[in-house]
């Protein structure tokens, strides 16, 4: 009996042999240990500078860090161009909301992804593999 025992506990061992080391638990929101603030292997680094051009900016830049997905997930990074498009374009109506919610109803929302609007962004000819990343700056 001691022995399936024993024969169990080192499959169990076998099996978790080929697994890469944790860099970093997160539990509930709260890093265990390791550095949670490092972009994940493959992901696309990106940077965003936001700019808010309002008499009260600093409370304004808080509403609008907390509701852009583009600033709240940069630390994660994007799977690739495709998705911080993606996130950019579903930042103009949250940040457009939350301008909106404070009284700023002809706010004006410029996004420029490595120094194109938007609109003309291409991500299948964005610059990839980069450390620094790409540069994001959103101007309200």
């Amino acid at each position: 009996m001691r022995h399936a025992y024993l024969l169990g506990f080192l499959a169990a061992v076998a099996s978790f042999a080929g697994l890469p080391a944790a860099k970093a638990v997160d539990l509930f929101g709260t890093t265990l240990f390791g550095d949670s603030s490092a972009v994940p292997p493959g992901a696309l680094p990106y940077s965003v500078a936001l700019h808010v051009e309002a008499a009260d900016d600093a409370s304004l830049k808080d509403l609008i860090s907390g509701v852009s997905h583009l600033m709240t997930e940069q630390v994660h990074g994007a799977s690739d161009a495709y998705t911080l498009a993606a996130r950019a374009r579903g930042d103009v109506s949250q940040i457009q909301a939350a301008l909106y919610s404070e009284g700023y109803y002809a706010g004006e929302i410029d996004i420029r992804i490595a120094g194109q609007k938007l609109d003309a962004f291409d991500p299948s000819a964005a610059p990839s593999g980069s450390e620094t990343g790409i540069e994001v700056a959103v101007r309200v």
